[in-house]
């Protein structure tokens, strides 16, 4: 026992010799790293991982521990000479976290990034090229060639290759493209993986508002040709999930099916830098392809508390006037349900000292007309405007194109019919001038003053009415001031050359 109890006392100080003697051989083989050395290898990493011109501009610093850590001050990447902002991004400090035994090797391993106020400026020129700089050599000084850009990769299983990094977190980032700022107040994304599939698991702050979420990207489908990826995102309560295929080319054209519930849209609005109004639960299933010039969208669906709305479409931007393509139907479109906010009651109306203007100087954007085509198909079978107050069998076209706009519409109301047409042009100094023509038959005023719960005052017999508008103005006062043009109103008891004219200036 005495014999054993020796023994095994020698193989411990045996082992705590051998480890205390490693830690000495690492800790003076780590005190001769020399931290220019250290820079250059880091730039390498980071280069070859983003494949972008990066710069390290400030003091290079490291903590030794286990897990020895790197502080890089000031890292930017800068703009292609043609950018209006010289630098594309810039960073106060990158923390990096290293492999200790790869500090010992010929390159180190980063485990884990911390990425501090960061700030971006994406710019496109004429020819859609983007303003960041690309790096321009392997890791062996050769340079790129065209046929072989720096981020073009070509991948067997995933669509990316693994990043080698535990997780990245920025905190404070703000994108500027295209005259946009997008803000965060920080995320956080953790690299995970399993025999089956490639997941990214992390959270987007917002002020103060954590979205969580993961990416999660399957083995390559060699029957489809396509990268499966899976997309969840909580904006609170059910998750919102999207189905996406990227393409298996260096191109990566994504199809993408989305469905879920969205709780609150304007939350959902923030994450994506779009302002939206409050509007209730959506429940929605879209699908479609986006391929960087156009995005599609087949057949999709939208549900608000039994609004239904569905659509087909694209928005191609490929051409210097982006053109927009729409066919929309639905069954019944409540807007009280669908937007609550316009019918909140507002402060209570006091009239003003001054003479009203009813319809103020609110202008018209007719400057913004040569910057769409669109090309607007609508039917809906009962439009909901207020209480029982509904249009029914609606049916509308709607077509934009150098500055010209034509709108042609049909649809039913309190039993009649009505019919219209508007032709809108806009000139050089955002000017809009308008012809409007409609004609409708057997329209019930007694019944839709009863759909609004308003005493009838009027007789319930049904009224014909012919009209012929023009008017001009880039404001919505000296547009309505101008307004001028034949009305014609008529029972059906009486023929339309017995009814009198009214002009409305």
């Amino acid at each position: 026992m005495f014999r054993r109890r020796r023994l095994f006392n020698r193989i411990t100080r045996i082992i705590m010799v051998f480890i205390l003697g490693l830690i000495a051989a690492v800790v003076i083989a780590l005190s001769q790293v020399n931290l220019e050395t250290l820079r250059g290898d880091l730039l390498e990493i980071l280069r070859d991982a983003t494949g972008l011109q990066v710069e390290i501009d400030g003091n290079v610093s490291w903590k030794f521990s286990l897990r020895p850590r790197v502080e890089l001050n000031k890292i930017r990447v800068p703009n292609e000479e043609w950018a209006k902002n010289p630098d594309g991004f810039t960073a106060r400090k990158i923390d990096l976290t290293l492999n200790l035994i790869s500090l010992l090797q010929d390159r180190p391993t980063i485990q884990n990034v911390k990425v501090y106020d960061v700030e971006m400026f994406i710019e496109e020129n004429e020819k859609g090229k983007l303003s960041i700089k690309e790096h321009k050599e392997h890791a062996d000084g050769t340079p790129v060639t065209e046929e072989e850009p720096s981020a073009t990769k070509q991948f067997d299983k995933y669509p990316f290759a693994d990043p080698g990094l535990g997780s990245v977190e920025v905190r404070n980032f703000v994108l500027n493209y295209k005259d946009t700022a997008y803000q965060l107040s920080g995320f956080n994304l953790a690299y995970n993986q399993t025999k089956e599939t490639r997941e990214y698991a992390g959270w987007m702050k917002i002020d103060t508002k954590v979205y969580p979420f993961i990416i999660s990207f399957s083995q390559f489908n060699a029957e489809r040709k396509v990268y499966p990826m899976r997309i969840a995102l909580s904006t609170g309560g059910e998750a919102l999930v999207a189905n996406v295929a990227l393409e298996g080319t260096s191109k990566m054209p994504i199809d993408f099916k989305l469905n879920g519930n969205i709780p609150n849209v304007a939350e959902l609005g923030k994450i994506v830098g779009v302002p939206v109004p409050d509007i209730p639960m959506v429940k929605l299933n879209l699908a479609g392809g986006f391929d960087f010039n156009k995005i599609t969208f087949k057949k999709s669906t939208l549900n608000v508390r039994g609004s239904d709305l569905t659509f087909t479409g694209s928005v191609d931007w490929n051409n210097k006037v982006p053109k927009i393509v729409a066919n929309l139907s639905s069954n019944k479109l409540d807007l009280m349900e669908v937007f609550p906010f316009l019918y909140a009651p507002g402060p209570k109306w006091v009239r003003p000292k001054r003479d009203l203007n009813v319809f103020k100087d609110t202008p018209l954007y007719g400057d913004q007309m040569q910057n769409y085509d669109l090309d607007i198909d609508v039917d809906v079978k009962n439009l909901i405007v207020y209480r029982e107050l509904n249009v029914q069998n609606i049916d509308l076209t709607a077509r934009l194109k150098d500055s010209h706009a034509r709108l042609d519409a049909k649809f039913n109301f309190t039993g009649g019919d009505v019919n219209a047409a508007l032709e809108i042009d806009a000139d050089s100094n955002g000017v809009l001038y308008a012809r409007g023509a409609g004609v409708g038959r057997n329209v019930s005023v007694g019944d839709s003053l009863g759909m609004v719960r308003e005493y009838d005052y009027i007789s319930d017999l049904p009224v014909n009415f012919d009209f012929y508008l023009e008017g001009n103005g880039d404001n919505l006062s000296n547009f309505m001031g101008s307004l001028t043009g034949p009305l014609k109103i008529y029972t059906h008891l009486l023929a339309p050359s017995d009814a009198a004219d009214e002009e409305d200036r």
